[in-house]
Parts: C-alpha cells; sequence; structure tokens
C-alpha cells in the first residue's frame, strides 16, 4: 500500500520527539560526498575476469564469483575498498541534516565515516559498532549508536561483500542480528539512501521478513 508522504512525516516526527526513531542509511546517502555505487566498486574487478559490471544484477553473486576466479582477488577486493573509500571526502547537506535530528539508532550498510564524522560535528558523542568487538563496552556519555552491520572502511578484511558472507551472516554476526531484533520491535524506522536494486537492500529485506512477517509496521521506505 503506498505510503501518504504528509502522514508518515507525522508519525516519524513523533517518533523523533519520543526518542523512538531509527535510520536505516545506504549508499545513496553518500554518493554527494564522492562515495561510489556498488557498480563502481566492483568495475575494475568485473572487468578482470571479463564481465560487465552495467550488464549484471545481482552484484553479490558477481564479488562471489570474482572471489572463486582468483586466488588473491580478496585482496583485490580489499584495496579497491581501500582506494574507493579512503579518499577525502567532505560531509554533505543531507548528512549535515540528518547529524542535526533527534536519532539514537542508525544501521548503516555504508563502509564509509561521514555520517559518524556529521555527528560529531554536531558535538554529539558516537558509539560505533564496527565489529563484534564493539558490543563489549561503549563510550560514556553517548548520543548515537551506528551499527555499521557490513563492516567499515578501518577493517576491511571483515567487510561483507560477497555471496558466501551474505548467506552466513546470521551465524558469524549474530550480535548484530540479536540487536536489530530488539531494535525493530522499539524504533520506527526510515530507510534512506536505498534503491530497490541495491544488493544490501534485498538482504535486509529478507532479514526483515524474517524477523517480522509480512507485515513490519514500523519500517518506511522513501
Amino acid at each position: 500500500m503506498p505510503v501518504n508522504i504528509d502522514e508518515f512525516v507525522n508519525e516519524y516526527v513523533d517518533s523523533l520527539r519520543c526518542g523512538e526513531a531509527g535510520l536505516f542509511v545506504g549508499a545513496g546517502l553518500s554518493l554527494a560526498s564522492g562515495m561510489p555505487s556498488w557498480k563502481k566498486l566492483l568495475q575494475k574487478p568485473a572487468e578482470s575476469i571479463g564481465m560487465n559490471v552495467d550488464k549484471e544484477e545481482d552484484l553479490v553473486t558477481l564479488a562471489q564469483y570474482y572471489v572463486n576466479e582468483s586466488h588473491d582477488a580478496r585482496t583485490k577486493i580489499n584495496t579497491e575498498l581501500k582506494s574507493q573509500f579512503g579518499c577525502l571526502s567532505k560531509i554533505n547537506d543531507n548528512q549535515k541534516i540528518i547529524a542535526q535530528l533527534p536519532i539514537d539508532t542508525i544501521w548503516t550498510t555504508n563502509y564509509d565515516n561521514l555520517l559518524e564524522k556529521a555527528f560529531e560535528d554536531n558535538d554529539k558523542i558516537c558509539d560505533v559498532k564496527r565489529s563484534k568487538d564493539d558490543f563489549t563496552s561503549s563510550p560514556k556519555n553517548s548520543s548515537v549508536t551506528f551499527y555499521k552491520m557490513h563492516g567499515d572502511i578501518s577493517n576491511v578484511n571483515e567487510a561483507v561483500i560477497t555471496r558466501r558472507q551474505y548467506e552466513e551472516y546470521d551465524r558469524n554476526f549474530e550480535l548484530y542480528v540479536t540487536a536489530l531484533k530488539s531494535d525493530l520491535v522499539r524504533k520506527t524506522f526510515l530507510f534512506i539512501g536505498y534503491s530497490f536494486q541495491d544488493p544490501n537492500l534485498k538482504y535486509i529485506l529478507s532479514q526483515l521478513r524474517l524477523l517480522l512477517g509480512n507485515n513490519p509496521e514500523n519500517i518506511t521506505f522513501l
């Protein structure tokens, strides 16, 4: 059923006021800062095995196929991650706006740290869960928690990018799954920066169907 934008805005504003609003953030939010899309990230790996990334829809499987074809493929993917996400980039206007909102829970599949920096620029203390080890401690007086559910540029070796990693996610990242279940019950979520061709979104939707069934009433896509 289509979402009435006015009704959604009113509902989400109420959630913000009550401290019950959460965000799911995808790659689209960082594109204006020069961060790559999935197609751009995998363009060189695809070309090296004779594939055209523009003709491929299942990019997660493409990444897995690339890894299967070469003994040092993961090293090359990590190099691409460092090269494309490690460049100096400016926080964009949308990130600045989000950082001013009273949101304390943000889930993201992005590897970059621009949104975290935007919150820090607003004098907010961020608790960033980049890996399973980060669940064991939190900074004092943190105002927002970031769940980098597919990894972070600071540790490209653990970045989730291949089909096998997606399939084994529940087992290898159980702490994230448990935290996500809790937040889905407590928060009203807005997805920002995703398209329905985004491989990360397809994974998240499959998880939401498992966690919430067929009626995720507290989630809206814009």
